[in-house]
């Protein structure tokens, strides 16, 4: 996949995601003030959605910045100045649902937790794993006491796929 066509291309910020797969995106933000700080995350959009407004999901990430920075023994601004970016920025994420629906959001956020802008989103969604119908042929020889040549070919010749070997009381 090709970039995604911003949604907001004069706002606060220009946000594109690109190389979606089922699990995984890459992403850019750019901050129409590159001294701008501000937060980037990326959301399942049924989540973001259940909140009445942009706001109302700004207080909750807010309060989410609180009780880490309380978790981890700092104050808001010390833990901000590790968590909020400045200026471009881009990475991939990973770990996504497939077939799921997400925002990737950002908004000016300062040190002391003050909101800058509103939210800016845009959606993208992970496609579905396609099943296939690939078999497989397993051949195990050469068995001794502690070990066996185990062969596994696919029917299918570009398939990729993961091999494991256990015994019966760890299957069960």
């Amino acid at each position: 996949d090709g970039p995604s066509e911003p949604e907001v291309p004069e706002g606060d910020f220009v946000l594109t995601v690109s190389d979606v797969t089922s699990t995984s995106c890459h992403f850019s933000v750019s901050p129409a003030d590159p001294a701008m700080p501000y937060v980037v995350m990326i959301v399942e959009k049924s989540e973001y959605d259940v909140f009445e407004d942009e706001y109302k999901y700004q207080d909750n990430d807010l309060q989410w910045f609180e009780q880490k920075a309380m978790e981890e023994d700092k104050d808001l601004e010390t833990w901000l100045r590790g968590f909020l970016h400045e200026g471009h920025f881009e990475s991939d994420e990973n770990g996504l649902m497939p077939g799921c629906s997400y925002y990737i959001y950002a908004y000016g956020l300062d040190y002391r937790g003050y909101f800058m802008t509103g939210v800016t989103k845009i959606e993208f969604e992970t496609p579905e794993i396609v099943m296939s119908d690939v078999t497989f042929k397993v051949e195990v020889t050469d068995i001794g006491l502690t070990q066996a040549k185990v062969s596994v070919t696919a029917s299918e010749e570009d398939a990729l796929f993961f091999v494991n070997v256990f015994s019966t009381e760890e299957y069960q």
